[in-house]
């Protein structure tokens, strides 16, 4: 929703926005990056915002909309017209300061996700800021070499998933080392939570398109879909995670994790 409200003040857009306008591009949001649920509640964010003190919800006429619970049902958004807006000292600041926006963007996207999806969400929202990647890069590298090594060798330096061991003058390429729980979600950097992957698995399992089984295997999403999907994912659903001799196993903590939170089963 904040990330929604940012690219909004990049492109000079109204700081109010109505709810039924919302609805459909915050669904197709949550349905993409967000964790794997039934239903999309679109009206949570919405309505929540306000606890941050940023955001403010009146009804069609311009009076502070009240519900009888917390958690209003959408139908009241709907019928009341509800509309949402930026207080006008805040909206001014983020929509004159590019600077602004870009270390908001950067914050939001460290705190809730994993490097590998923060492009991607950037292009979903028209966010792309480069002048922040060389600094992202400069942080994650600092923070993971000594666990990137640890969960290599624990892997035996190819991908846990499709063996995949390239190397470039004797040095692993495109091979990372992926956090089962996300790292921005309290996941260690310890073995019993990492798993080399190269860098298209690394992504697929960031993204849920393929998650892991409480016995330590490949699970494949039922939704992916697409002509090379047998070659580069179908094919190693149920196939064990490669490990190295003697590894510790993945801990079930974080595999169940992943499963609720991440895998799109």
């Amino acid at each position: 929703m904040l990330l929604l409200l940012l690219a909004r003040a990049g492109r000079g857009a109204p700081a109010d926005l109505r709810y039924v306008d919302l609805h459909e591009e915050l669904s197709r949001l949550l349905r993409e990056f967000g964790p794997p649920r039934g239903r999309l509640q679109t009206e949570l964010p919405f309505w929540h915002l306000q606890s941050e003190g940023v955001w403010v919800v009146r009804d069609a006429d311009r009076i502070p909309l009240r519900t009888s619970g917390s958690n209003p049902p959408r139908s009241a958004l709907v019928t009341r017209d509800a509309t949402g807006y930026v207080p006008p000292r805040y909206w001014a600041a983020i929509e004159r300061d590019a600077e602004l926006r870009a270390e908001l963007l950067q914050r939001i996207l460290s705190e809730f996700w994993p490097p590998t999806l923060h492009e991607a969400i950037r292009q979903a929202l028209d966010l792309s800021l480069p002048e922040l990647r060389a600094r992202e890069t400069v942080t994650r590298a600092r923070r993971d070499n000594s666990f990137r090594d640890l969960v290599l060798e624990t892997c035996g330096a190819r991908c846990a998933v499709c063996s995949y061991d390239g190397r470039l003058a004797g040095d692993p390429l495109a091979l990372d080392a992926a956090h089962v729980m996300w790292h921005c979600e309290g996941g260690p950097d310890a073995p019993d939570n990492g798993l080399a992957l190269c860098s298209f698995h690394h992504t697929a399992l960031d993204r849920g398109a393929i998650g892991i089984s409480e016995s330590q295997r490949v699970r494949v999403s039922p939704h992916v879909s697409g002509e090379q999907t047998d070659e580069w994912l179908r094919r190693f659903d149920g196939r064990p995670l490669g490990r190295s001799p003697g590894a510790p196993p993945l801990h079930p903590r974080f595999v169940r994790w992943h499963a609720r939170e991440v895998y799109r089963g």
